[in-house]
This record gives structure tokens, sequence and C-alpha cells, in this order.
């Protein structure tokens, strides 16, 4: 029952009522602006913590993670064209392409994990980079193989924008639960004792390969299933768009943002990115990320342990708030 009363379940259960309630009401009024922007914020949170499995908690940085959101894309337009066929639209379909997603990406994150994961520090981060190109490049070679010039298109399949926001919902809540549960847990524990020391935490008796396999495959498993919603929703695979390296950096830049070592970090992380990427792309359009870089930046540098971190320095009594 202890685990009811923490600060992160309580973060979560509020998030999850939120965009439950924005769900619901969505019918109404402005809902294409308000479901657009909440199905935007639910996936900048998902990718960060997603991310936040291995990086955040474990302190490896990962530059591949958006591979893993981009081979769910394709396993679900896969599901559509060819193993869905001319049938219409069902929640069977969406389930099917979910697992697939998730069940590709961990398998792909268990093999390249368990090269990469023997690699630290920079050495780990160069070798994920790599990986974005070479994913990149053979999806295309595949497609254009198969004789399409990508993007590859989907057919029409009616969905309103509500069906995509409960898509949404749905990979949102699972990643919430999970990045939490993963966090609070002996694992978890094991997680942030790599973190702080790895050697030392090895003399301790934890299995560190084994642990940051295992937070690899899972940290890629949630992001992998975040491409089953984004490709529905865009009815199309553009693996220039899913795969690229800019899409992974905005994963890690949350995560920094927030705070690295939270749960909350990477949801402040994410609220942050969003809000001032939003902001400049309505002022400067085109020369948004020309001034969202340096702003990045300014902040990281004034509080680079993150915001959650600055807090947790300059107000101790809010420590065990800020879980």
């Amino acid at each position: 029952m202890r685990l009811f009363r923490r600060p992160g379940f309580i973060t979560i259960s509020i998030l999850l009522i939120i965009y439950l309630i924005i769900g619901i009401m969505g019918q109404y009024g402005y809902a294409s602006a308000v479901l657009g922007n909440a199905m935007d914020t639910m996936m900048y949170i998902g990718w960060a913590l997603a991310l936040a499995i291995i990086m955040s908690y474990a302190g490896y940085v990962s530059f591949g993670h958006a591979v893993f959101v981009g081979l769910g894309a394709w396993m679900t337009a896969l599901v559509v064209m060819n193993i869905m066929g001319t049938q219409p639209f069902t929640p069977t379909m969406f389930v099917f392409s979910l697992v697939l997603a998730a069940a590709a990406s961990a398998l792909l994150a268990f093999a390249v994990g368990f090269v990469v994961l023997r690699l630290r520090g920079a050495y780990f981060a160069i070798a994920t980079i790599g990986l974005d190109y070479v994913i990149l490049y053979l999806a295309v070679y595949m497609l254009r193989r198969a004789g399409i010039a990508p993007p590859l298109l989907f057919r029409n399949l009616n969905l309103t924008i509500q069906d995509f926001y409960w898509m949404h919902f749905i990979v949102f809540a699972i990643t919430v639960i999970v990045a939490y549960l993963a966090k609070v847990s002996r694992f978890g524990l094991g997680l942030a004792a790599i973190r702080e020391d790895e050697e030392a935490a090895e003399v301790m008796g934890v299995d560190t390969f084994r642990y940051k396999l295992l937070a690899f495959t899972l940290s890629a498993l949630l992001a992998g299933m975040w491409g089953a919603p984004l490709a529905f929703r865009q009815a199309k695979f553009d693996p220039y768009d899913y795969f690229s390296l800019l899409n992974s950096v905005i994963m890690i830049v949350e995560n920094t943002v927030g705070g690295l070592g939270s749960f909350l970090g990477p949801i402040i992380g994410s609220y942050i990115y969003y809000a001032l990427y939003w902001t400049l792309l309505t002022k400067i359009a085109q020369a948004s990320f020309v001034v969202l870089g340096p702003l990045i930046v300014a902040i990281i540098a004034l509080a680079p342990e993150g915001l959650v971190g600055w807090l947790r320095r300059r107000f101790p009594r809010l420590r065990g708030a800020l879980e």
C-alpha cells in the first residue's frame, strides 16, 4: 500500500486523470488543437521516460533510441499493408501492431546491447549513433528493393482524431507505469548503483551487465511501442523522419533539462522542451531550432543537475516529493 502513497504514483495518477478527461471532453470546442497538443505532450513524455530507464536510471547515454521508435512504426506499416490487407481498422489491428513493435524493438536492443553495453561512457554513445544510420539506410534500401520510394504511405483507415488520441493514451499509460515501477523496484536500485559507481556496484554483487542489458531492452521496448500510434496518426512510414538523430537528441535533452536520476525529471523536461519549441515555432518558424539550441544549452549550464536536481538542492524539504 505504501506504493500508492509515494509522490511518483500520485504524479502518475494526476497525469492519467488529466489526459483521460481531455480525451473524454475533447470532442467539444477546440477539439483538434487540444487533442493534438495533448498527444504531442504524451509522446514527448513517453519518449523521455523510455530513454530514462537506460540514461537517467543507469547513466548510459544512448543516441540511438530514435531507431526503436522508427522500428515500431515500420512494424506497424507491415501490419497495415500486408498482414491486415484490405480489412477495415479494428482495435485488434492496433494491439497486434503494438505487440509486434515492442517485440521487434526489444529483440534488436537485446542483440545490439549484448555487444555495445560492454562499452562505457563516450564509446557507448558513439556506438549508438552508428545504430541510427545503419538502420536508416537498411530501411531505405529495403523499401527501394520493394519498388517503394520513401515515404511509405498507408491506405485510409477512416480513423478520427479521438481514435489517435486513445492510441496515444494507452501507450502513455503503459510507459509511465512501467518506467515508474522500474525506478522504485529492486531493479531500479541496481541501476542507480551502476549510475553512481559501476565498479563499486560490481563489488557489491550487482550483475551490472545483466542489469544494463535488461534496462536497454526494456527502454527500447517502450520506445518501440510509440512507433505504433505515431505511424497510425501520420499514415506513413518515412525512415528519414523516424530514424532521425534529432529525435534521439530530443529525448536526451528532455532527460538532461528535467534532471537525471529521477522519475519526475524527464516529465518536467518534456514539458519545458515542448513549451519552448512551440513558443518559438509560432514566433520564428524555421529559425526556431537556431534559438532553441542556445536556450537549452543555457538552461543546462545554469542548472547542470537539471531542474529537479536544482530544486532538491535549493529546497531540501522537497527532496521527498521530487522522486
